[in-house]
């Protein structure tokens, strides 16, 4: 060795060591044995790993080694050894592959050298690593040249500076992860990271170990190591994707891999083939026993491990498998690669059995055929529609059958005899496209179509043709039936006209009863608003007569309503939110629309509902049911009748039942009450007969029901059934009826119609602080918008020539105007266009007749 220590310059504190194969020590140089402390003597035959590598370390210390082996492997590692004094000292490590895989290990102790003032520094400029020395304040001592040229600085420029103000710190991160890390060093320890730096006008990874340097006892400055690690981060991370890319594929596909060891135990076992086998693991066992009963798979085991590579066919469970054994010489392993060929084996198998066959079938088939030809003919000779045997674009035919000349008005022979076309006789309006359609038949397709046939004589049939392509050798061939649809045709053309005059008749009735509602609701706007004013207004012994008028009022928009929701019922047009809601609300909220007629009636109204029962459906319209139910059992019961509202679960469903103590229905009547119209001969009682029906097909929209039980003499009780809902948080208390704005609001409203106008002008007057301007027209409208900025505009949405939607349009052009809310307000109560209005970007939609406490919780939620 005295020539290999003779190579190395004196002036460098090298450890030389020589290692064989399994990593034993054979050599150490004097200097090796001062630094460490150990003799040759005491390290020959010891394993290097467990002498000076931490046992925390040694794994990634092996697999250092093993890349240093590599004979075109010329990178520097760092790594710490223990010394004999328990002392840890840092160096950076060459190898150099020897004969026999032994390996010859320089390494530099850069921890001793560095702290001498460097005087190694024309060494370590020419290192291809980052080295640096710190004081106590990560502020740079002294530096190589390798980092300073990835950032174009000098040495001059940096000494004294901090560390972390270095141009390749540009991440607060990467920062933080070494501030960490350099506090871990001053309290004694070696410490490592990997960090994400900037050289060069790129992103690379370095790993940096940072251990103390002491002088006197104390830690006196801290050396730093930095090897840049990207190109090997790289390779891993596309080591580790390539490998769950096999995993992935293999884990889906019918195939087996797998890799043994020099010893022939499993390292790499996947695919779906091994599942049948064994639920144990497979990794780690010996493969010569796992696959023992497979005949000739052991031997080519072992002929893999000679070098020679073979393929054979095996089973494993229920599986047929083709396996490649390939040698892995780099390795000293060996590699399987197989493929399922259940399918194909199953198919060998079941070709040699159809070939057994196959000649008997044929003859078998062959009388067949010739039967079936036969029961063809008599079949066709014998039946109302055309069989045909064509070309495949129908300009011969080759057989027609009798009934042809019935339907075409000629002889079926003669077409035959004289080579026409069957579609010589097609309509003249339908010939053209009749035509392409068989042209753009692919091989195989078939045809059917419908056309008109204009016979000889004049007449006109209907026609369906229906072509199949027939299989076999020789000229292409299509068979096909003709048959005569005149008279379901016509059928058919009745049966349209009957349904579009059915469409035109329910749209009829539909627009109509939109248009009777809007002009209904328009003289009740005037009605109720001013009633509701004037019940503001007027004194006590007025109220009961504006009640009055209030309610009759409101009981003919209710009428309105259920019209309309008559009309979408049968158009199909009704639409219902499904929500979870709680029931006893719901119940609280229909009693007291009922309220004052209880009262005047002297009637007992009770309810039994528990707070913790909820329901799903439709808000709106279960509390309409309920309404509905409420007010037949008040109206049909004598005064100081009982009413009883009460609800349980049953399974998945909630049941809300409604009883009276009144007279009861006749069963023979009971099935005419869900009928609409239906009064049951009560002419002289308030109603058109619609809310039992409309509340039935509601609870039906809603995914519930509804029924009776009632007995003449013995009162009535209606049950309606909805879904178990899902209990949730209750809401937090509205806000109070009566609006006061801590400020002034100003409010425009645009609206053609006086007695309109001066109702909501009348409203307004009973609102505090609250300034209404009414302007009859769109232009007048704008104009004082402009003049004045308005906190909500009230617009009108039938305006003559204009509409609502014009209006908003214009203010959205104007900048001063964008942000200020706008409200529709329409006799208009269809739901869709509630919608539209909505979607278009209105704020909120006020039906009329205009109800006072919504109008003023609307403007409270717009301006507050």
């Amino acid at each position: 060795m005295n020539s290999v220590e003779e190579s190395i310059p004196r002036a460098a504190p090298l450890l030389i060591l020589v290692l064989d194969a399994k990593g034993k020590l054979e050599y150490i140089n004097p200097f090796g044995e001062r630094l460490t402390g150990y003799s040759l003597a005491e390290l020959q035959g010891l394993d290097f790993f467990d002498v000076f590598v931490s046992e925390s370390d040694r794994q990634e210390a092996r697999q250092t080694m093993e890349r240093l082996r590599q004979p075109d492997q010329r990178e520097r590692k760092l790594g710490p050894i223990i010394l004999k004094d328990g002392s840890v000292r840092l160096l950076e490590w060459i190898g150099y592959p020897l004969e026999g895989r032994r390996f010859l290990a320089l390494g530099y102790d850069l921890s001793s050298s560095l702290t001498g003032a460097f005087e190694l520094r024309e060494v370590l400029d020419e290192m291809p690593v980052n080295i640096v020395i710190l004081d106590r304040d990560a502020r740079i001592v002294e530096i190589n040249q390798f980092p300073l040229t990835g950032v174009n600085l000098s040495r001059e420029s940096v000494i004294g500076r901090s560390f972390l103000d270095q141009p390749w710190f540009t991440e607060e991160k990467e920062k933080q992860k070494f501030a960490d890390l350099f506090r871990e060093v001053l309290q004694g320890h070696i410490a490592r990271n990997v960090f994400r730096l900037r050289f060069h006008n790129e992103w690379r990874w370095v790993q940096g170990v940072f251990a103390p340097i002491h002088q006197d006892g104390e830690i006196h400055s801290v050396v730093g190591f930095g090897s840049d690690i990207t190109e090997l981060r790289e390779a891993q991370e596309s080591t580790r994707e390539a490998i769950q890319l096999l995993k992935t594929v293999a884990a889906g596909a019918p195939i087996i891999i797998a890799s043994l060891d020099s010893s022939g135990r499993f390292i790499i076992c996947e695919g779906m083939g091994w599942q049948e086998l064994s639920s144990e693991e497979m990794v780690g066992r010996d493969a010569r026993d796992f696959l023992s009963h497979v005949p000739g798979w052991n031997n080519a085991i072992g002929s893999a491990f000679s070098g020679i590579k073979s393929t054979l066919e095996g089973r494993l469970g229920s599986r047929d498998f083709e396996v490649t054994f390939l040698p892995a010489p780099d390795s000293g392993g060996i590699t399987l690669v197989g493929f399922e060929i259940t399918q194909r084996k199953d198919s060998q198998k079941r070709i040699q059995q159809m070939n057994q066959e196959l000649e008997t079938r044929i003859l078998v088939r062959t009388e067949a055929l010739q039967e079936s030809e036969e029961r063809f003919r008599q079949i066709a000779e014998h039946v109302r529609d055309v069989f045909f045997l064509a070309s495949p674009d129908l300009s011969r035919a080759y057989y027609l059958s009798p009934a042809f000349e019935e339907l075409w008005g000629e002889s079926a022979q003669a077409f035959v005899d004289s080579g026409r076309s069957p579609l010589d006789r097609v309509h003249p309006q339908d010939q053209k496209a009749l035509l392409e359609i068989i042209e753009q038949n692919r091989p195989g397709q078939t045809v059917d179509r419908e056309f008109r046939l204009l016979r000889r004589d004049g007449q006109e049939r209907w026609v369906r043709l229906r072509t199949f392509p027939l299989p076999g050798p020789g000229e292409a061939r299509v068979a096909g039936v003709a048959e005569d649809i005149t008279d379901a045709f016509r059928s058919r053309m009745e049966l349209i006209a009957s349904r579009e005059k059915a469409n035109r008749a329910n749209r009829a009735k539909s627009e109509f009863t939109a248009r009777m509602s809007h002009e209904l609701r328009t003289p009740l706007n005037a009605i109720l608003g001013f009633v509701q004013v004037l019940s503001q207004k007027a004194g006590q012994e007025y109220q009961g007569d504006l009640r009055e008028i209030r309610e009759a009022g409101n009981h003919l928009v209710s009428l309105i309503d259920d019209l309309l929701d008559i009309s979408r019922v049968e158009t199909d047009q009704l639409q219902v939110k499904t929500e979870s809601l709680p029931l006893q609300l719901l119940v609280e909220q229909a009693c007291r629309y009922l309220a004052n007629r209880v009262r005047k009636k002297q009637q007992n109204l009770t309810r039994d509902v528990s707070a913790e029962l909820w329901v799903k459906g439709d808000r709106t319209r279960i509390v309409q049911i309920l309404i509905n139910l409420l007010s037949n059992a008040s109206k049909y019961s004598a005064v100081g009748d009982r009413i009883t509202v009460r609800a349980y679960t049953a399974g998945e469903r909630v049941r809300i039942h409604v009883a009276d103590t009144g007279p009861g229905i006749a069963e023979a009547k009971q099935p005419r009450l869900f009928s609409p119209f239906e009064r049951l001969g009560e002419s002289s009682s308030e109603g058109v007969g619609l809310g039992l029906y409309l509340s039935r097909e509601l609870a039906i929209r809603m995914n519930g029901s509804m029924g009776l039980t009632s007995r003449e003499g013995h009162g009535s009780d209606f049950w309606l059934e909805l879904p178990l809902g899902l209990a949730m948080p209750r809401p937090g208390e509205g806000l109070s009826k009566a609006k006061k704005y801590q400020r002034s609001i100003n409010v425009l409203y645009i609206e053609d119609n006086p007695v309109n106008l001066r109702v909501i002008g009348s409203m307004m007057e009973t609102m505090e602080n609250v300034r209404f301007r009414g302007v009859d027209n769109p232009e007048a409208g704008l104009f004082a918008a402009q003049q004045e900025a308005p906190d909500v505009i009230l617009v009108d949405m039938n305006l003559g020539d204009s509409t609502g939607y014009d209006v908003m349009e214009s203010v959205r052009k104007i900048s001063t105007l964008r942000a200020v809310p706008l409200v529709a307000v329409s006799a208009d109560a269809m739901h869709d266009n509630v919608q539209a209005a909505l979607d278009a970007g209105f704020a909120a939609y006020v039906k009329k007749p205009v109800e006072m406490d919504e109008l003023m919780g609307c403007l409270y939620r717009l301006t507050v």
